[in-house]
């Protein structure tokens, strides 16, 4: 069960090619502000290949989190790649590794669980089984979410930082003379 069923068993029939529609598109509207983000950093050197490579994780990471119909396995394959690609992430996310590595045990546990109890013994409800696939969803979206921002700042360069802390010392300096 994906994010859309919930939302499309509650959709009049009249709209539901247009709610496909804007579902099937949502996902595309993130990856032109991330390309520009990255790809124009305002370095004149290129990007360095593993930031084109936990780019292109990314995008791929935002098209498997809102596809309609969810494989696990391919989310948990995406995770560990997002993780592992780059040294850096790790160090970057220490606190919420264990947030998201237990959050994400949760639903992993509790899913098959509230499918048996809803198809098989039928005394449970879809919506405990939707609930686990919202939970899912939300930790997926925050491990992307910090990846991207490692990623950002990382496309951004030690030397947009250290060009900025020039420009603050040199402002500084400035207004110090004035005085």
């Amino acid at each position: 069960m994906g994010l859309w069923w919930y939302l499309m068993a509650e959709v009049f029939a009249q709209f539901d090619s247009y709610f496909r529609l804007v579902f099937a598109a949502h996902p595309f509207l993130y990856v032109p502000p991330l390309a520009f983000r990255v790809l124009t950093s305002g370095s004149a050197k290129p990007l360095p290949r593993h930031l084109l490579r936990l780019f292109f994780m990314v995008t791929a990471g935002i098209a498997i989190l809102f596809h309609p119909h969810p494989i696990v396995l391919q989310q948990i394959t995406m995770d560990v790649a997002l993780l592992t690609l780059h040294p850096t992430l790790l160090m970057a996310l220490p606190s919420k590794i264990l947030l998201l590595g237990v959050g994400m045990g949760v639903p992993l546990v509790l899913s098959p669980i509230m499918s048996y109890l809803w198809l098989d013994a039928r005394s449970g409800n879809a919506n405990y089984l939707y609930f686990q696939t919202l939970v899912w969803s939300a930790l997926n979206a925050l491990l992307l979410l910090e990846v991207t921002v490692v990623l950002v700042r990382e496309a951004a360069g030690e030397e947009g930082r250290g060009q900025m802390k020039d420009r603050r010392r040199e402002s500084r300096q400035r207004n110090n003379k004035k005085k």
